[in-house]
């Protein structure tokens, strides 16, 4: 990317970014208890806490995706109040926010292994996502720049909703994927 792409880029991950604050408190406060929960042998509970703690994150980060997606020029343009850096951001501020609204949900699915101390399939979900990213994010920016580095974040977060929430949804808590 030329250095004013990059800054343009830059800018767009920064302001996507914020969505992921979402998810910190209500981790912090989610995981020790669901862990105890485990331990305890209160699956039931431990289940109804993850959905809980998954619903509101869904609904806050959701929300604020929405918003920072559909209205990314205005939101730029009141920040910078300039059009030129806001019409060349907003297209990436788009992509990003969708896909950091789409993290924040599936970062859920980590802390529910986290809290039953059984990580073996982050790690490979981690790795194949490193495997998938890289060539795709290497070819798609060499092709369409900094949107093409935009459409490979999405394109690997829909995959890591759609196909590896549901592996791990069904190793951990069968039949509740839904």
């Amino acid at each position: 990317l030329s250095l004013e792409q990059y800054g343009y880029f830059t800018l767009a991950i920064v302001v996507a970014s914020g969505i992921m604050l979402i998810s910190a408190p209500i981790s912090s406060a989610i995981t020790p208890r669901m862990t105890k929960l485990y331990e305890e042998g209160k699956n039931s509970e431990l289940i109804s806490l993850y959905k809980t703690s998954t619903q509101l994150a869904t609904l806050i980060a959701g929300s604020i995706t929405i918003i920072l997606a559909g209205f990314s020029k205005s939101i730029l343009f009141l920040w910078t109040n300039n059009i030129y850096i806001a019409q060349a951001t907003a297209p990436i501020l788009t992509l990003y926010a969708i896909g950091y609204g789409i993290l924040v949900v599936t970062a859920f699915h980590y802390y529910l292994q986290y809290a039953i101390g059984k990580l073996n399939l982050h790690i490979i979900g981690s790795v194949i996502y490193i495997i998938i990213l890289m060539p795709l994010l290497f070819w798609l920016t060499q092709q369409y720049g900094m949107y093409g580095a935009g459409y490979s974040w999405l394109t690997i977060y829909i995959i890591y909703l759609i196909g590896y929430t549901h592996i791990v949804h069904n190793k951990y808590i069968p039949k509740q994927h839904f």
